[in-house]
């Protein structure tokens, strides 16, 4: 954190930081497998890994640089962050998957337990949405996707 940072709404603003990490790790230079430990980003950001500050700024980096050059960067439990490869990334996303399918599944448990007579017409309408919405979700998870065959040209 830079000593002339102003307060922005109730905190501190985290573009500084991050263009620092980014000059420090520029995103044409990020390559598959690179690693970035917490100690070297503790450096740059100034504040220890136990921060929520540090939490903060890297995430909104990490979301940078994906929205800017498509890298995405995991974390390396341990060690700091790590450039995701393809194969990296296909696990992340089927782990993003997987919890949103608890997630709806969670809705509807909770859902199943509302006593609709409590509820307010308002209140049974946006029920009513929020139950389709989450049976969507489920049906599109729970099925199962076809192999495709190879193109032969």
């Amino acid at each position: 954190m830079t000593a002339d940072a102003k307060l922005h709404f109730g905190g501190i603003p985290v573009a500084p930081d991050v263009k620092r990490i980014r000059d420090e790790w520029p995103d044409e230079t990020l390559t598959e497998g690179q690693i970035i430990s917490d100690a070297d980003m503790e450096t740059v950001i100034g504040c220890r890994k136990s921060h929520d500050r540090y939490q903060t700024v890297t995430q909104k980096w990490r979301k940078t640089v994906e929205m800017s050059c498509g890298a995405v960067i995991g974390r390396e439990p341990g060690v700091g962050f790590k450039v995701l490869s393809d194969s990296e990334k296909l696990q992340l996303q089927e782990g993003k998957v997987k919890s949103s399918f608890r997630a709806m599944r969670r809705s509807r448990d909770v859902s199943i337990r509302i006593d609709r007579n409590n509820l307010s017409d308002d209140e049974r309408k946006r029920q009513d949405f929020l139950d389709r919405k989450a049976a969507a979700g489920l049906l599109v998870l729970q099925t199962k996707s076809i192999a495709q065959l190879p193109q032969l040209d």
